[in-house]
């Protein structure tokens, strides 16, 4: 009783007394979704990053569904690489490709090797350059490989876990970091995850889990394995704070957008070699 009274009362200070509308406007941040087009500006917007999971949930729900539509349309075509490439296409048109964009500006810059000023000088240029390429097509191939694997193993299920745990990892990545630019988009979140708001989005997290595995039959491995690839992805991310310090000095915006790409698929290798 006294660790939900905690739970409930850290809940009630990160979100403050919008937090609906601060969940809609984290939603129609971080998707396509559009709920309402005029919302108005939620206080302490900042407080909405706690909801990264959910929408990662809601995210996950939507992929799922897609591969049982894909499937059944598919239905005399045996090909799975055919159903992964259809569930990522989902998923970039759901997010409007705006973590992948961040993905390739982080490696257009990080390995360009030039000074900090010119690294995010590189990572504003809405150019995309060879490194940026490269990784993004490797992303993608990657990606649909490990997705079709999973399709193959009748493991699809974990397509749905696949996002929470991605946008947690950006979570993660906000946990007292300092940002790298004066101003930039991602300043709205950078280093002002406390440790209440990072207690409280894990918590979303488990619970969007469990909700997620009633609703398709309770299994207490894919907890157990969640939980595990949630001390991964937090580890990726501390490591992936370090190497941007010593390359720009803080974190950006791109980067929070790389570290959910290389969460989603690190997530999806991890289930794929304890699962086998």
């Amino acid at each position: 009783m006294k660790a939900l009274i905690v739970i409930i009362w850290i809940g009630a200070r990160e979100l403050g007394e919008v937090p609906s509308m601060r969940f809609i406007s984290i939603l129609q941040f971080l998707t396509r979704i559009s709920i309402k087009k005029d919302i108005g500006y939620a206080p302490h917007m900042e407080r909405g990053i706690v909801y990264f999971p959910v929408v990662g949930a809601i995210i996950g729900l939507i992929l799922f569904v897609g591969f049982r539509v894909f499937n059944w349309i598919f239905s005399g075509i045996d090909n799975i690489y055919l159903l992964a490439t259809l569930i990522l296409i989902l998923e970039l048109i759901i997010t409007g490709g705006l973590h992948v964009d961040g993905f390739g500006d982080t490696f257009d810059g990080f390995f360009s090797y030039r000074s900090k000023d010119r690294i995010l000088e590189i990572m504003r240029d809405p150019r995309l350059g060879t490194n940026g390429l490269l990784a993004i097509v490797s992303l993608v191939v990657l990606k649909i490989v490990a997705m079709a694997t999973l399709i193959y193993y009748n493991m699809a299920v974990y397509l749905i876990f696949m996002p929470i745990v991605g946008r947690l990892a950006g979570v993660f990545l906000t946990y007292k970091t300092r940002p790298a630019r004066e101003n930039g988009m991602g300043n709205m979140f950078i280093g002002k995850c406390s440790t209440s708001a990072l207690v409280l989005a894990s918590l979303f997290t488990a619970l969007s889990a469990i909700a997620i595995e009633y609703l398709i039959g309770f299994n207490t491995y894919i907890f157990i394995y969640l939980i595990g690839s949630m001390v991964l992805i937090f580890i990726l991310s501390r490591l992936l704070i370090s190497l941007s310090y010593r390359r720009i000095d803080g974190i950006t915006g791109d980067l929070l957008g790389c570290v959910i790409e290389i969460s989603e698929v690190v997530f999806l290798i991890y289930i794929l070699i304890v699962m086998r």
